[in-house]
């Protein structure tokens, strides 16, 4: 399977070879129209997804989604568990495998450590995605909240767009005096290509979040706490804080598994881990991939666990937010 080259891969090979921009950009034109078509088909069912509200009065009376399965037809209930079957299925049979491929525990352990450097590095990229990224990804689901088209479309927009195309548009657009050697002296390309590609996952996330406070919470902050820093600290970041983890948990998933971007935009002398398991594969180091990989899976599946606790409404009492 790793011997087929896929699209995206022969722009970073083609922009690799010639340097050139436009040919880029031309050359990925009907796989941005195509993705294109994706996210228009799904734009009007968004815009009015967020117009509408998920949170109830009675939420508070119900133990989530618990109370609402008592509810589904059995035939329903029996999907949920097939579906539910399957996605384990998906996650444990790779898992199984690579820890097979791995072989020893030792052996694993030789693989983590040589990669030390690479895994530190990704973790640094992927922490600073998620605190320059939050703050953006906040104030972006507040403008789409009130609904402008334009507004919106700037946001989906990124997701149209193949990882080696935004990193070829930040080349383009910071290769200039004054600004490359602050960029690639900083290392920041990496985060930079990070935030275009998954910053608008992470703002429809706050969005939805949004959608499933008590509204009333915040209108009754405003009357009763005059103070905004008061108000902000005390009201507004606690009721967000769930949205907040869950939002930075994707970002932080999705960053550390990054390569078709990465690839072009990494400082000289650095290497991530997703960047250290793409060289090994020509190589035919399996057991490295697969112990690579494997170290790749537990961090991924540790920050959706982090996510899922912070969203999830408790057992018993009043769901979070």
């Amino acid at each position: 399977l790793f011997q087929v080259e896929v699209y995206a891969l022969a722009l970073f090979a083609d922009y690799s070879a010639h340097g050139d921009a436009a040919r880029a950009a031309w050359s990925a034109l009907s796989l941005v129209l195509i993705a294109g078509g994706g996210v228009l088909i799904s734009f009007a069912w968004l815009r009015r997804s967020a117009s509408r509200t998920t949170w109830r009065p009675d939420a508070r009376r119900t133990s989530g989604s618990r109370a609402s399965a008592l509810r589904w037809p059995p035939a329903w209930r029996a999907a949920r568990f097939l579906g539910a079957a399957s996605l384990a299925l998906h996650l444990a049979i790779p898992v199984v495998f690579l820890a097979v491929a791995v072989g020893t525990l030792e052996r694993m352990a030789g693989t983590i450590s040589s990669a030390g450097g690479e895994i530190r590095y990704s973790l640094l990229i992927a922490g600073g995605t998620v605190v320059l990224g939050l703050p953006l990804a906040l104030a972006a689901a507040r403008r789409l909240a009130r609904g402008a088209r334009w507004e919106w479309l700037l946001v989906l927009v990124p997701l149209a767009l193949p990882a080696p195309l935004v990193a070829v548009g930040w080349i383009t657009l910071w290769n200039r005096p004054g600004i490359s050697g602050a960029v690639y002296d900083a290392g920041a390309g990496p985060v930079l290509v990070a935030l275009a590609r998954f910053l608008p996952f992470a703002a429809l996330a706050l969005l939805a979040w949004r959608r499933r406070r008590d509204p009333l919470l915040s209108e009754a902050a405003r009357v009763l706490v005059p103070s905004w820093t008061r108000r902000v600290l005390a009201v507004d970041l606690p009721i967000a804080a769930p949205g907040l983890a869950a939002a930075g948990a994707l970002l932080f998933a999705l960053t550390l598994g990054e390569l078709g971007a990465t690839l072009l935009v990494v400082p000289p002398g650095h290497e991530t881990v997703a960047m250290r398991v793409f060289s090994y594969l020509h190589y035919g180091a399996g057991h490295a991939v697969a112990g690579l990989c494997l170290a790749l899976a537990v961090l991924v599946a540790a920050t959706a666990a982090l996510g899922l606790v912070a969203v999830l409404p408790p057992a018993h009492g009043h769901p979070r937010g």
